[in-house]
């Protein structure tokens, strides 16, 4: 449960900005299958704090202000 809340604030910023997954990935730095297995609930427990910073700075978001949800409940 979670889990759909990250993963969904992810996708909603992605596609609020007009962004691809594969866009997403490139302008991140990262693989566009970690974006994709993401989305999917597939790569959480794999994915490194790190890798949640790109994607935020990516975003353009706070890594704070994209996993807060996650954090408050």
């Amino acid at each position: 449960m979670l889990y759909n809340r990250f993963m969904n604030k992810i996708q909603y910023l992605r596609v609020e900005q007009g962004l691809s997954k594969r866009a997403l990935a490139r302008k991140a730095g990262i693989s566009d299958n970690v974006v994709r297995r993401l989305e999917k609930g597939e790569a959480y427990s794999n994915v490194t704090i790190g890798t949640f910073n790109k994607i935020a700075k990516a975003l353009n978001v706070d890594l704070f202000e994209l996993i807060e949800p996650e954090l408050l409940n």
